[in-house]
């Protein structure tokens, strides 16, 4: 009896070649083709619960860059003897949502199709690396006299539906007026 256990979030196909020799020195070698099927895994992301502080009627604050990951390896070739570890640049879709929409708004320094409304800033379907682009020049501008605390909800979905979520801390000095 033989058991293979793959290593943790191993999703590639594999293969073990066993060579059995008798006592005459006679051997025979074969190839066990492993066929791995992989899990779709959730995206990952670094910074999605960060605090941001800033002082009331501040302009655009620059957020610790968020870094989007996709952890679904896709295999380059079926054919196990000429495979690679080849991965794809997923899908995803990232929004970030303000707690109270009138506390100002968020906005990236691209043109890779996010759009802001209503308290809302979004960027649907794209690229792991089109989304980390816009990421990294996401900032947050807070409505003028606006002078309370707030939070926004980042949302990360890759292409099956699945999620990452996480809160982001907007902490605002409020100013003697």
């Amino acid at each position: 009896s033989l058991t293979y256990t793959p290593a943790e979030n191993y999703d590639k196909d594999a293969s073990a070649t066993i060579t059995i020799e008798d006592a005459d020195g006679l051997t025979l070698t074969d190839t066990i083709i492993l066929d791995v099927t992989p899990e779709n895994e959730a995206p990952t992301a670094t910074n999605t619960d960060q605090t941001v502080e800033f002082a009331e009627d501040a302009s655009a604050t620059t957020l610790t860059t968020i870094v989007v990951s996709e952890n679904d390896t896709i295999q380059a070739s079926t054919d196990t003897t000429t495979a690679s570890d080849e991965t794809t640049d997923e899908t995803v879709t990232v929004s970030i949502v303000l707690s109270d929409s009138s506390a100002g708004s968020f906005s990236a320094d691209t043109e890779s199709g996010e759009s802001f409304s209503s308290g809302t800033w979004s960027i649907s379907g794209v690229s792991v690396t089109t989304a980390n682009t816009a990421l990294a020049s996401l900032t947050y501008t807070p409505s003028e006299n606006y002078d309370k605390d707030a939070s926004a909800t980042i949302t990360v979905e890759d292409a099956d539906g699945l999620t990452l979520t996480d809160t982001i801390v907007l902490d605002v000095t409020p100013e003697n007026e």
